[in-house]
């Protein structure tokens, strides 16, 4: 068993080290191929309103806030707050 480990050592190591571009080809179109991948399947929810069950009693407190004051959903408020220094 030990031999054939060897053996398969040798012939990859005298493949990857005669072929250098062709390893590297394979090598950027497998990184290539699993960045795709990663892109189109791999999705990240962060809408709380999905991520928690829709019968909570908040989530339908703040359906009927949002349907009270639907015209100030995207509005952003600031408050600055400072102390008043003398000249």
């Amino acid at each position: 068993m030990n031999m054939t480990r060897t053996r398969i050592y040798t012939f990859w190591r005298n493949s990857t080290l005669g072929h250098p571009i062709t390893v590297l080809t394979i090598l950027v179109v497998l990184a290539t191929l699993a960045f795709q991948y990663t892109f189109v399947h791999l999705r990240i929810n962060t809408d709380t309103a999905k991520l928690v069950a829709p019968d909570a009693p908040f989530q339908q407190y703040s359906r009927s806030y949002e349907e009270a004051f639907s015209q100030d959903l995207h509005t952003l408020l600031l408050v600055v707050e400072s102390e008043i220094h003398p000249n």
